[in-house]
């Protein structure tokens, strides 16, 4: 499954997706840009730098519209960090919208956080753990899986807080209950729909982006609407896990030993950079917030860039989180909070040598050389170009002191050495037999043979190209 579409008729074959990728997911097959799965962590950098928006979320919203049309039970599980990042004068408002488009209930996903902040800590108190690396974010999970599988050891051995949240809303509600999670991460879709240890805990995922078009269409402006309590208690501390160093502070508060080091790291890149350091032995006994994207998740993919609200939702998070731990008013037995982790690293299978030539041989001719050849191969082949020049240069310089335009002189001295290399190809006989064919007896062919030959022609050419050889080996 992918979550990610490219509509190829919008394709510029720009291919920045291609340049910019950071764990080199995308091919290009055929003059289209294809996302190599294996390889792919949904992080959705490709969406947002794509300038003929041909790449695009594959929606779960109908879906969402036939199950509210059908007069299920729907719950939401709205990310914190919808804080800023939706237009809203109270966060009531948000509640009475999510009513109004008919879903049955809205819980906030930073209750199911407050699950998995109770498990990063007792994880800490353990100390079994070497080192830690936070699991709520999807991509930095398929990150280590794919690109990093030897530090699967280090990922916390629990489910993301949506996952969770999705499991505790079913087990209270009844399995037919249906969960739809509502954020700024495109990788949360893959983690709930396609992923074989987590599906069926989430029924549907929606944007940010998608659920303001979707109030739009029906006509519900949310400064509009009244204010409704959501459906669960304060998460408190909680709801700091969207934006960076926010899942750090929550173990924190709820009583994190200070045995581990604690560190934040954010952007892909810096992401990426870490776990080289981590891969090489260079952190130890570290608690790890690792973000995807820079600032945490109020930067997803699913959220408008151009109206700022990245800051907005910052601050709008820090000021409402109330920095104590929620009463433990929700548990989970221990089999549903356990995560496995698979390496799925891809190994790229070597060519055999017939398979490299054949591919050679698909624009241009290839031959075979042992090793120790190579230097001979600089000589007669990567370096002898400039001898050619050479040669139709001085042909053309004497064609021109005898009267002959330089353009004109040019073109016939190429024109002969584009000749009679191509008799030799094709004929494949012997270029002493080829000369022997041109040279007259007693003409004009057989007498410039002869002042090349007084004047060391070949003994030169035999030189140049031993130098050429003998330089290759000292380099």
């Amino acid at each position: 499954m992918n979550v990610i579409n490219f509509q190829d008729a919008n394709c510029a074959h720009c291919y920045k997706c291609l340049r910019n990728c950071d764990v080199k997911a995308i091919r290009i097959k055929q003059g289209q840009a294809q996302i190599v799965t294996d390889m792919c962590i949904y992080c959705g950098h490709c969406m947002e730098i794509c300038p003929q928006e041909a790449k695009t979320f594959d929606s779960d919203l109908a879906y969402v519209k036939s199950l509210l049309y059908k007069k299920e039970r729907v719950v939401v599980s709205l990310d914190p960090s919808y804080r800023g990042l939706l237009d809203y004068e109270d966060s009531g408002q948000i509640v009475d919208a999510l009513l109004k488009l008919g879903f049955s209930q809205v819980r906030e996903t930073a209750e199911g956080a407050a699950i998995i902040t109770r498990e990063y800590v007792r994880l800490m108190k353990e100390g079994q753990m070497d080192n830690i690396i936070v699991t709520s974010c999807p991509a930095i999970v398929y990150l280590v899986e794919k690109h990093y599988p030897m530090l699967i050891p280090y990922l916390a051995p629990v489910v993301s807080p949506m996952i969770a949240h999705g499991r505790w809303i079913k087990d209270r509600m009844g399995q037919h209950t249906k969960v739809v999670f509502i954020g700024p991460c495109v990788a949360k879709k893959m983690e709930a729909e396609a992923d074989a240890r987590t599906r069926g805990c989430v029924d549907a995922v929606i944007e940010f982006n998608e659920l303001q078009r979707w109030l739009e269409e029906e006509g519900i402006e949310l400064k509009h609407c009244q204010s409704r309590p959501f459906a669960n208690q304060d998460p408190m501390v909680n709801q700091l896990y969207p934006i960076t160093n926010g899942i750090i502070r929550a173990v924190d508060v709820c009583g994190a030993p200070g045995t581990y080091k604690k560190l934040t790291v954010s952007s892909i890149k810096s992401c990426r950079e870490f776990l080289h350091s981590m891969k090489r032995g260079y952190i130890s006994h570290c608690f790890v917030e690792l973000n995807l994207c820079a600032g945490g998740c109020v930067n997803g993919p699913g959220v408008d860039k151009r109206r700022g609200f990245r800051f907005k939702a910052t601050m709008r998070i820090e000021n409402n989180a109330l920095l104590a731990a929620p009463p433990a008013y929700i548990t989970l037995p221990k089999d549903e909070l356990e995560r496995t982790y698979i390496p799925r690293q891809v190994v790229d299978k070597m060519p055999t040598e017939a398979e490299i030539q054949a591919i050679f041989n698909s624009f241009g001719k290839s031959e075979v050389v042992s090793e120790s050849m190579i230097d001979t191969v600089i000589g007669v082949s990567g370096s002898s170009p400039a001898y050619v020049y050479m040669f139709i240069e001085a042909m053309a310089d004497a064609a021109v002191a005898q009267g002959m335009p330089r353009k004109q002189a040019y073109q016939f001295a190429a024109q002969a050495v584009l000749g009679s290399a191509k008799l030799l190809l094709e004929t494949g006989m012997h270029p002493g037999e080829l000369k022997d064919m041109v040279c007259s007896p007693a003409g004009t062919t057989i007498e410039g043979v002869r002042i090349l030959e007084k004047n060391g022609f070949r003994s030169a050419v035999f030189e140049a190209l031993q130098g050429a050889a003998d330089k290759g080996k000292k380099m």
